[in-house]
């Protein structure tokens, strides 16, 4: 009994002089036969001193630890090594000192991450690079198919995607949800467009991919909730996608041209047609964008599909507008649209966004053409 309290109070010491980084405390336990291995139970995980060490940035106790000879890649409950600690807190100093003691750089924690995977999720780039130089696996996945670069994606920092990328990162993988790094990104909030530039250039066909809800990039941009963000992001995207991308269906049939209507994004919707989405696609249900927008009386909506050529044969029965159409202004201009053609200057327009494709709005904003001109050809004028 009294053996057992003496090792009770030795823990409490060491954990003290854990706590305060009191490194003559610690070398004199550690004399007195305290093994530098020993756990600590805190919060029902099971950590050893090195974890502790590290997780409290207390450098010198960690050095003394080395020296001592402890286990430089025991684990806590989690599965963590006081290198993925490390890399999760962010303190790079620590890790050096980690792999120079041969941590192993790509050890994995209960969920499959490595040191790398930490790295990339804090947005560390010189912890990345550190890592990098220390043989880290560019494209070890974790439980959920993630590879460093698809948490590198959901940081705004450039840098470390251009490390991974640089190191071999693939671009093109898909993880569990069917996401790649592109997807993570477009998704995520405040992302800036220099990050899609990256992704994008790097691995054009990402545009294509749809994930486990059938959403593609573009579907997921359309749903971002800061419009002026989405904007520029949508313009990065559509530099980098085919028109087979702009037209893809998701789980309900709606292409991003229709969440674009749904979502009320006048903006947006400009951009899809300047770009050649198609205005006729029908959804599931057999609904085109038109009919949603008419339907919801949105008025501008219906405008702009109708300069762009959106069938109307949906909206007329026997003859007459649909009785489900409300609005008598949206009313008005789908009758005028079934009855009247269109202007000549409307066909060249519709024309001439086929020939160009989906990269057409960048290409018309930097011509030489007059300021109505641009206007009319990104569908911010109905007419010349």
């Amino acid at each position: 009994m009294m053996l057992y309290l003496q090792k009770i109070s030795v823990q409490r010491q060491l954990r003290v002089a854990i706590n305060d980084n009191d490194v003559s405390m610690a070398h004199k336990l550690f004399l007195g036969g305290v093994d530098p291995d020993i756990r600590f139970s805190v919060n029902c995980n099971e950590k050893p001193a090195l974890c502790l060490s590290v997780e409290n940035n207390a450098f010198d106790l960690v050095r003394l630890l080395i020296e001592r000879g402890v286990s430089i890649n025991q684990r806590d409950s989690d599965g963590f090594t006081a290198l993925h600690i490390s890399c999760s807190q962010v303190y790079p100093h620590l890790a050096e000192l980690l792999l120079q003691a041969r941590a192993n750089v790509n050890a994995k924690t209960n969920m499959g991450q490595t040191p790398l995977h930490m790295a990339a999720m804090r947005g560390s780039w010189d912890l990345v690079e550190l890592l990098l130089s220390h043989g880290a696996d560019i494209n070890a996945l974790d439980c959920d198919g993630n590879a460093p670069l698809h948490y590198a994606s959901q940081s705004t920092n450039p840098g470390i995607l251009k490390s991974l990328l640089s190191a071999g990162g693939s671009p093109a993988l898909v993880n569990k949800a069917g996401n790649t790094p592109l997807h993570n990104a477009v998704e995520t909030t405040a992302m800036t467009s220099d990050v899609i530039h990256l992704l994008a250039l790097s691995y054009p066909d990402a545009l294509g991919v749809q994930n486990c809800r059938m959403r593609t990039p573009l579907h997921i941009a359309v749903q971002r909730y800061n419009v002026l963000d989405t904007e520029c992001i949508l313009e990065v995207l559509l530099k980098y996608a085919t028109r087979e991308d702009l037209n893809l269906k998701g789980i309900l049939g709606h292409t991003p041209l229709h969440l674009a209507v749904l979502e009320n994004r006048l903006s947006l919707l400009r951009l899809f047609l300047t770009a050649g989405a198609s205005p006729d696609t029908e959804d599931y249900l057999g609904h085109t964008p038109l009919e949603s927008a008419a339907r919801d009386a949105s008025l501008d909506a219906v405008t702009l599909l109708l300069a762009a050529g959106a069938n109307t044969r949906h909206l007329i029965k026997g003859g007459e507008v649909d009785s489900e159409v409300q609005d008598l202004e949206v009313r008005y201009h789908i009758r005028c649209a079934t009855r009247e053609p269109p202007p000549l200057s409307r066909f060249c327009r519709k024309v001439l966004i086929q020939y160009l494709g989906p990269a057409s709005f960048r290409i018309i904003s930097e011509t030489s053409l007059p300021p109505k001109w641009q206007q009319f050809l990104s569908f911010r004028r109905n007419d010349l």
